[in-house]
């Protein structure tokens, strides 16, 4: 009950504010304080800023209440009636966005696939190829994430769906390795080698208790391990493949030659200094020889 009142005396003070403020530049008797601008302007950024920081204020409830504090402050005298407004608008406004955003996500985890494909191929012109969506690691129940998969090579930042407009991102997807034998390129269904240790690369059974060993690069660290070169390798191929809309040997063979050419780049950098060293080297052995035939030619000393 307190709540809804202390609404409606806030809504009517609002409205006694705007309606004071335009009767003022009607009649020419609205005055401009600049002193009292500038501190309601810098306390209300502190307020945000801090409210930001600590998540308790969106960027919607920040700036409805900045927008109400400052109509407030021009024509009231009352400081703290303004910078109470400004909290009032800033939390209510946070608090309507993100309620409206819980009810859209749990509306839109009731949508079933073929109705999300069809609303995304109807409101933004596309042809849908192929749609799912994401299921946790050990955890059978689908989350609201959908991936998409669909023609052409252009994505856009937003898509309209359900009157709302989703961000959307491209998929990166994580390098394939195979759980038997621990190499990329394959999964375990079609693997056929002998499985091996994930920890030391050899073929045992139990618990391993010898140093780590990468069956992949011959680090010192499991085969899973996401800091192995050959996985950063296969990370970049991937990213590669999806930046360019490219299949993933097109975007091997493209890495790989990127990979040759920046080698032969570093060996063309090195050449000059071989090259210096070479002419100092042979100058000192000038000079040596030079200083030898004088000392030769002048017995006497």
């Amino acid at each position: 009950m307190l709540v809804h009142l202390s609404a409606v005396v806030l809504s009517v003070t609002f409205i006694y504010c705007i309606v004071n403020f335009i009767l003022q530049c009607y009649h020419g008797t609205c005055e401009f304080y600049i002193g009292r601008c500038i501190f309601s302007v810098v306390v209300s950024l502190l307020v945000a800023g801090w409210g930001l920081k600590r998540r308790s204020l969106n960027w919607t409830g920040v700036l409805s209440g900045i927008f109400v504090g400052l109509i407030h402050t021009y024509s009231s005298y009352c400081f703290l009636a303004c910078l109470f407004t400004f909290f009032y608008t800033s939390s209510k406004a946070t608090h309507f966005q993100s309620e409206r955003k819980k009810k859209i996500e749990a509306e839109y985890k009731e949508v079933s696939l073929p109705e999300v494909a069809a609303e995304l191929s109807k409101n933004n012109e596309i042809e849908i190829v192929e749609i799912r969506r994401f299921v946790k690691q050990n955890n059978t129940q689908e989350s609201s994430p959908v991936l998409v998969t669909m023609l052409g090579t252009r994505l856009s930042g937003y898509m309209k769906i359900l009157f709302t407009n989703q961000r959307i991102q491209s998929f990166i997807d994580r390098p394939c390795q195979c759980t038997k034998c621990y190499s990329f390129m394959h999964p375990s269904r079609v693997c056929e080698k002998t499985p091996v240790c994930h920890s030391c690369g050899a073929i045992h059974s139990g618990i391993c208790q010898v140093p780590q060993k990468c069956v992949n690069c011959q680090g010192d660290h499991l085969a899973t391990s996401k800091g192995c070169p050959l996985y950063i390798k296969e990370q970049n191929i991937m990213e590669l493949k999806c930046r360019n809309h490219l299949t993933t040997a097109e975007a091997r063979r493209i890495y790989n030659q990127s990979a040759k050419v920046n080698y032969a780049s570093a060996v063309k950098a090195h050449a000059p200094i071989n090259d210096i060293e070479g002419q100092i080297n042979g100058k000192m052995e000038a000079m040596l020889l030079k200083m030898n035939e004088k000392i030769v030619g002048h017995p006497d000393n």
